[in-house]
């Protein structure tokens, strides 16, 4: 094993071991996640894998969320008897999305790892990209986004070492093969993506593999059809053939108004909510210089997506903390970050810490607050959806920051806070020490790693 995938491996344990405790205590945050979960349990209890469930989450989503439903099925027999069943089920959703936003950042890792960036770079950019922006927030809930972003982020690693794979017949098949799964599987949780393919197709025909010049762009293509296949037959069987699947709206003409809200509205902006990505206009470029051509296609991922969703007619995302539909793009984001660390600036690195350190505090204002009981708030002060997005005034990071502080503590939306009221103060004192035991090992594995 390289040290790479060690250090792949150590820090996706350290990000999942560091937030498996900061679980919130609710018992779901989205109501597009509540068909997820009975789907899951119709499968269990029916013993079929089409039940009459609709769902908008993607059927996928909910048979990925199968051994986690039996984990919590285990944990409530074993472990939290006096806590109702779906609460306990409807917890390890939400660490699924821990477990899959852990997976994205060793991805990250091995993919920086493939582009030639030095170890340090590698884990900084991953551990940036985990810890300062909405990929943390996200990972507490049981939206789909995260799972979208791992897998969109599987789809391109995997097409890199396609490309790296050039005159392996042994090897490059495998890599085409992955990267078409992963894309399928990524249509089949948020079928809208399909508007990324052009650009896959593209890196497949670019490479243009000595051995094979067109079997891979054929076998990529064929994992897309089949994926929007999919899509649209489980559609005509549960939603009448509708295109939404189950989604209100539909996309707009004039994207300006999302264009400015993701890049400037105080309620809904990628720059207010992640603020690290305030340097990419200085980065880009030379990840552009270093990468070429894969970084085309980079590019092309990222703006393409960005497209998207502000043709989307709901562009901001309903309720949610920051603008959730781009929270798939962020691992992608994050990659050219790692050019600012290997800059080794003093002045390049105080920066990205300041930008990383406020990012920090913005993620952990929405974790101590559930983002609904702060937009419900505002809503019954006659606070309109559209003034939530563009009204400085209604800030959402100022009004987790002032309700934050206005509760006890115990009352946080975190896993220890809810421990602490659950358990007997030794009990307690013993779990945080092992929890800061386990998380001092990890980061002195990962040193060691670095130092060698």
């Amino acid at each position: 094993m390289s040290a790479s995938h060690r250090l792949a491996i150590l820090i996706a344990a350290l990000y999942l071991v560091f937030m498996t405790p900061l679980l919130g205590r609710k018992l779901g945050y989205t109501v597009d996640a509540t068909p997820s979960f009975q789907l899951t349990r119709a499968i269990v209890s029916e013993g079929t894998l089409f039940p009459d469930v609709k769902v908008k989450q993607g059927w996928l989503y909910s048979i990925v969320y199968l051994p986690f439903y039996g984990l919590g099925t285990l944990l409530h027999a074993t472990v939290f008897q006096a806590q109702p069943l779906d609460w306990v089920q409807r917890k390890c959703m939400c660490w699924m999305n821990m477990a899959f936003a852990a997976m994205t950042l060793g991805l990250i890792v091995r993919t920086l790892g493939r582009l030639g960036y030095s170890h340090g770079a590698q884990c900084g950019t991953a551990l940036l990209y985990g810890f300062t922006t909405l990929a943390f927030s996200y990972a507490r809930y049981d939206y789909n986004k995260t799972l979208a972003g791992l897998l969109l982020m599987a789809a391109f690693y995997f097409l890199i070492r396609f490309w790296q794979s050039k005159n392996e017949s042994k090897t490059y098949p495998v890599n085409v093969l992955w990267c078409g799964l992963c894309f399928m599987a990524l249509l089949m949780v948020r079928v809208e993506l399909a508007v990324l393919a052009p650009v896959f197709l593209f890196g497949f025909y670019q490479a243009r593999q000595p051995l094979i010049k067109q079997t891979p762009f054929a076998a990529f293509f064929s994992f897309v059809v089949l994926g929007v296949l999919f899509y649209a037959a489980y559609n005509q069987m549960y939603w009448s053939g509708e295109a939404s699947g189950g989604y209100e709206g539909s996309f707009v003409m004039n994207p300006s108004a999302a264009i400015l809200g993701f890049l400037g509205s105080p309620g809904k902006s990628l720059i207010l909510f992640n603020p690290i990505f305030l340097l990419l206009p200085l980065l880009v470029r030379h990840f552009i210089n270093r990468n070429k051509p894969i970084a085309l296609v980079w590019g092309g991922l990222c703006i393409a997506l960005f497209l998207l969703y502000s043709f989307w007619g709901n562009w901001w995302g309903g309720w949610g903390y920051g603008p959730r539909h781009l929270v798939p793009l962020l691992p992608l984001l994050a990659l050219p970050i790692a050019e600012a660390i290997e800059m080794r600036s003093t002045s390049t690195t105080v920066i990205l810490l300041g930008l990383g350190a406020v990012g920090a505090v913005v993620q952990l204002l929405g974790a101590l607050v559930d983002f609904n009981d702060v937009i419900l708030f505002l809503t019954n002060q006659d606070v309109t959806e559209q003034q939530l997005i563009w009204q400085p005034l209604v800030n959402p990071i100022y009004y987790h920051s002032i309700m934050a502080f206005a509760v006890e503590p115990s009352r946080w939306d975190i896993g220890w806070a809810w421990l602490w009221t659950q358990l007997s103060f030794p009990i307690f004192l013993l779990l945080f020490s092992i929890w800061i035991a386990g998380l001092v090992f990890l980061g002195a594995v990962i040193l060691k790693q670095l130092n060698r």
